[in-house]
């Protein structure tokens, strides 16, 4: 009986110790949380339900998390995703918002209609280094990577229906170890249609940090379209832009603030760098009336040749050449017959596809509505580049240079598709095929330095199909060539997919207009 006793007492000894081993509380992982300590562009502060993505590095370049999803409520951010056991092992967070199921986004785009595209157009981005696992909250300065423009509207009669914002480009690039956003050059313009703060008073609208002369439209419910065009200007990420306007008789009169504000008092902006020059732009319009040399008030409409092919001026004689005295200084020279290549004044509208063809080379697919020219911005008067380097050729190509010899930047100009590559590229020719689902065709514009010498490391492209089999470009579209730098030339050509043995085979042909160069103050 006493073993028994005993072995009862050991036993009950032992299940003790077990249930006492159970019961014993398990230490708690810690979470990881964010307070953000900058406000978003729609309030003060983040809104419930609001969700950025994070990503931990850990310093052995290990990712903890990458894309974890975290929501905002009272006053921070928390999601599932539990600190590392290593406590001493610092990590970089970088965190970001609007959150994207696929990832930080390398490129972004803000929304065209921000009556309901406010919220997500607006991009920010936090980082902070060598943090550490701990229970604590970790505070994170959210920066607003995009720019901000607010549309001031003075008292009118009129009732607007809406505030329109074109020229803009609506993509950038993101470098999320600088927290920068960059605006895709190759990308086209937009329209942006503005959120009403206030109705017929108070508009905004964010867009991508560039410089450029932004067209502002203000749309009434009477039917009225008011438009005026803004000088250029340089939008920094993070910065607020204001511009005031009012409806005086039958224009558009507005004006851009020149002050840069923060979107936020606790914000991070990025400064203006104080190395660039300051500077005005002259346009090569290739309008008669916008002339400035000493030749003919015709000057320009003198140059375009009757018949677009085999005329007098583009094939009987090699000395086809145009010259922007007192204005931008560019000048063009082909050097040959218009079949070698060059730079062709035109005028021509050519709308038919089945006209397409070489006797209507010099004709752009495009007609304004309201003037019923082809230049742009309905302008009459355009230039026509033609020219490629066949296969195992390393021909001259077509060029604009400065004349004066002082290299410059330019700035951009707007391209537009010809009526004979807009054919072949729906239904091919003789010469090629239509283009498929994946051929492109694309100008390549290449700058030439101060002392003549090409510079191979800078060149820009511009695409002129669509993403869509049967479609083309419909409207004039701008294309930024600043990051060229200065240049005292710039040659251009026209290549592609397609090709029929002999080398690229659709025609080597586009239209340009409205050439901006910088001039320095």
């Amino acid at each position: 009986m006493k073993k028994i006793v005993t072995i009862i007492a050991l036993v009950s000894l032992f299940t003790g110790c077990q249930k006492g081993q159970q019961n014993q509380p398990e230490p708690t992982p810690k979470r990881v949380t964010i307070t953000p300590v900058i406000a978003k562009a729609t309030e003060l502060s983040f809104e419930k339900g609001d969700r950025v993505g994070l990503t931990i590095l850990k310093e052995d370049k290990i990712k903890h998390a990458d894309n974890a999803l975290m929501t905002y409520a009272d006053g921070a951010f928390t999601g599932e995703v539990i600190w590392y056991e290593q406590t001493n092992t610092s990590s970089l967070l970088t965190a970001y918002y609007p959150y994207s199921p696929s990832g930080m986004p390398a490129t972004f785009s803000v929304g065209r209609d921000q009556t309901k595209e406010w919220n997500s157009s607006d991009l920010m981005g936090a980082t902070k280094a060598e943090i550490e696992p701990t229970n604590d909250a970790v505070s994170m300065t959210f920066k607003h990577l995009l720019s901000k423009i607010v549309v001031n509207i003075k008292k009118s009669d009129a009732e607007i229906s809406s505030v329109v914002i074109k020229n803009s480009i609506p993509t950038a690039t993101i470098d999320w170890t600088k927290l920068t956003a960059t605006v895709d050059q190759k990308a086209a313009v937009a329209d942006i249609t503005a959120q009403a703060v206030t109705p017929n008073s108070l508009y905004r609208a964010i867009v991508v940090p560039q410089t450029v002369s932004l067209v502002l439209v203000v749309n009434t419910t009477q039917g009225k379209s008011y438009t005026t065009e803004l000088s250029y200007a340089k939008l920094l990420g993070g910065g607020q832009y204001t511009i005031n306007t009012e409806i005086a008789g039958e224009q558009l009169v507005a004006s851009m603030g020149g002050e840069m504000k923060s979107w936020s008092n606790k914000g991070a902006m990025a400064s203006e760098n104080s190395s660039e020059p300051e500077y005005d732009l002259r346009i090569l319009t290739f309008e008669d009336s916008d002339y400035k040399g000493a030749s003919n008030s015709s000057y320009w409409s003198s140059l375009i040749d009757k018949p677009q092919f085999g005329g007098q001026l583009l094939y009987k004689s090699s000395d086809y050449k145009w010259f922007d005295d007192n204005n931008t200084f560019l000048a063009s020279e082909n050097g040959g017959v218009y079949w070698s290549g060059g730079h062709a004044v035109s005028n021509y509208v050519e709308l038919d596809l089945k006209k397409g063809n070489h006797e209507s080379q010099l004709a752009v697919f495009y007609k304004d509505q309201t003037s019923g020219y082809g230049g742009n911005k309905g302008s009459k008067n355009f230039c026509v580049h033609y020219g490629y380097v066949p296969k195992a050729d390393t021909g001259i190509l077509p060029s604009f240079y400065f004349k004066d010899g002082k290299p410059r930047v330019v700035d951009h100009m707007y391209v537009m598709i010809t009526t004979y590559l807009a054919n072949c590229l729906i239904n091919g020719n003789s010469f090629t095929q239509a283009a498929g689902p994946n051929d492109f065709v694309k100008i390549v514009a290449t700058g030439y330095d101060a002392l003549g010498n090409k510079m191979t490391d800078k060149s820009l492209e511009f695409t002129l199909t669509t993403s869509v089999v049967g479609q083309v470009m419909k409207n004039w579209k701008r294309w930024n060539l600043s990051s060229l730098g200065k240049v005292s030339r710039i040659e251009f050509k026209v290549t592609g997919s397609n090709d029929n043995g002999h080398g690229f085979s659709q025609p080597a042909y586009f239209a340009y207009d409205d050439v901006a160069v910088r001039f320095e103050t």
